[in-house]
Order: structure tokens, then C-alpha cells, then sequence
């Protein structure tokens, strides 16, 4: 299963390319398709932090201690999945169109036909 990205619409106003224009870009813009193949490494990478973390869970759970080491550990692997998935979001967020604006657009395509 692939995640599909459309097109980047996001700076697309009436006034640069008008309504028509603008639909245009959104169907002329070709589909961007991200496969779980290509996300493996960073699945594999954050099943090895989770691993960890979940192994220093179950020594503090065991032990009642926890150690300042480990927490460090916890520490780095949280920031690295926050930067991965901050990442992500980045690149995500330059494809969105949000379901309003699809429907602004497609209400104004029809008021430009009947006019």
C-alpha cells in the first residue's frame, strides 16, 4: 500500500491564474506516489528505537531504577522520530489541498460557468 500526494495548490489564488487555472494545475499536476518500500529504512530505524525504549521500560519496571544514561537514550531516539516525522509533515503539507479548498474551488468553477 503507497501513500498518493496531488498537487501543490496552496499558492494558487484567483488573481495570479484565476479559478479555471487553478483547477487546471490541480488536475494537470502529476500524482506523487510514496510506496512502503520506500519508507523501510525509517520503519526499520523507529522499530529499533521503540525496541529500545520499551527494553529500558521493562529494566525500570524490574528494577524500580532508571538511569541517567538510559534517559539520555529515550531522549535521543524521541528527538529523532520528532525530526523524521517534522520531516514528513514538511514535505506532506506542500502537497495539501484541504478538503475546503477543493470545494471553494469547485463552487467557484461552477459559478464561472453559469456566469
Amino acid at each position: 500500500m503507497g501513500l498518493v500526494l496531488g498537487a501543490p495548490v496552496y499558492f494558487l489564488t484567483r488573481a495570479s491564474i484565476g479559478m479555471s487555472g487553478a483547477i487546471f494545475a490541480i488536475l494537470a499536476t502529476p500524482i506523487i506516489e510514496l510506496t512502503d518500500e520506500e519508507l523501510t529504512p525509517e520503519k526499520a530505524r523507529f522499530k529499533e528505537i521503540a525496541d529500545r525504549i520499551n527494553s529500558i521500560a521493562i529494566q525500570v519496571n524490574q528494577t524500580g531504577n532508571i538511569y541517567p544514561e538510559d534517559m539520555q537514550e529515550i531522549k535521543k531516539g524521541l528527538a529523532e522520530i520528532q525530526s523524521k516525522l517534522t520531516e514528513y509533515q514538511a514535505k506532506l503539507e506542500r502537497f495539501a489541498v484541504t478538503p475546503q479548498t477543493f470545494r471553494a474551488i469547485i463552487d467557484k468553477a461552477h459559478k464561472d460557468v453559469k456566469e
